[in-house]
């Protein structure tokens, strides 16, 4: 039990640093979570077949805010450029996600917490994988890609088009489920695209993004 402690108090503590280096804000970093929990939660209910549990939803949920930590090792400049990023650059970001890996290991693992460590593993390198293997850092399809990447993945792909960015605007509701309907954020499993869409209309997730 100590170890578990010990392990929710690091994610804590690299929560606050992602927001102090002005990488997340914490507004984002709740969100991120409750997207991922709303549609883990339709995706247990609607797919049995997934053997998806509670403490897994609660754990992913939480687990969901440090996705990116592996952006601590990337230039602030690049991070932040408002014009569009060079081939270099580009390649630069596409390292965030084994940085953050790398980081996600060193994590307090002994025990059950070892189950977390490998949740928190998959979300920071698999992120970005993408379900016709469009993705990266590895060019994962299908259900090669761990499912708790997919949903963060997709939770951070809405959440990056209703925010505002140094280089873009900020996107309404309506619109960002529709370009993620549309694949204009990459491919997702059709499973988790409809749970993401059942989710989103939910009265507490519309009155959440409409603040």
């Amino acid at each position: 039990m100590m170890i578990v402690n010990e392990f929710w108090d690091m994610v804590s503590l690299l929560e606050t640093v992602l927001a102090h280096n002005k990488l997340e804000d914490h507004e984002s970093l709740h969100n991120i979570s409750f997207f991922t929990e709303q549609i883990y939660k339709e995706l247990q209910l609607n797919f049995p077949e997934y053997g998806i549990l509670d403490n897994e939803i609660e754990n992913i949920s939480k687990l969901a805010t440090i996705h990116d930590i592996g952006k601590l090792f990337t230039p602030y400049e690049i991070l932040n450029k408002k014009g569009k990023l060079t081939k270099d650059e580009m390649d630069i970001i596409k390292k965030h996600p084994l940085n953050g890996a790398n980081m996600a290991l060193k994590l307090p693992k002994c025990g059950k917490a070892s189950k977390l460590v490998q949740y928190a593993y998959n979300i920071c390198l698999y992120h970005h994988e993408r379900y016709d293997g469009h993705g990266y850092p590895k060019g994962l399809k299908s259900d090669e890609i761990p499912l708790c990447a997919q949903v963060v993945g997709l939770a951070d792909a809405y959440d990056a088009l209703i925010s505002e960015r140094p280089y873009k605007r900020k996107i309404n509701h309506g619109e960002a489920v529709r370009m993620i309907v549309n694949g204009e954020c990459g491919s997702f499993s059709p499973k988790v695209i409809l749970s993401f869409i059942i989710a989103s209309m939910n009265k507490t997730w519309i009155e959440k993004v409409s603040k």
